[in-house]
């Protein structure tokens, strides 16, 4: 079974998916974490931080940056699958992240939920 990416925007509450899939789970959270440290960098997050985070993220396949953006790891039918045709499925999947602890939060002291 094929696996994507799904992201949510918190701001306009879109959903899409990668354009990329992978094959298994594991590789798709090797991208994902990927994306993670590129972000973690740009966000100046200490070197043992950004270990860290993205750990997290390779186990649980789920990244949250608060009132922005989360990205989580989707299993899906086929690699063409059009992110309509398994949107609430999408959608569980980020309601799901939000409610556990996610593998990084990044928010301004005056942006707390």
């Amino acid at each position: 079974m094929p696996f994507t990416i799904v992201c949510h925007h918190h701001t306009d509450d879109r959903i899409g998916r990668a354009a990329e899939h992978w094959d298994d789970r594991d590789s798709a959270a090797k991208a994902l974490s990927i994306k993670v440290e590129e972000v973690a960098r740009v966000a100046g997050l200490s070197e043992a931080h950004i270990r860290d985070t993205v750990a997290e993220t390779a186990e649980t396949g789920r990244f949250v940056i608060l009132g922005l953006i989360t990205w989580v790891i989707a299993d899906i039918d086929r690699p063409d699958q059009e992110i309509t045709e398994f949107a609430d499925r999408a959608r569980q999947l980020v309601l799901e992240a939000a409610c556990h602890d996610p593998a990084l939060i990044l928010a301004s002291e005056d942006c707390h939920p």
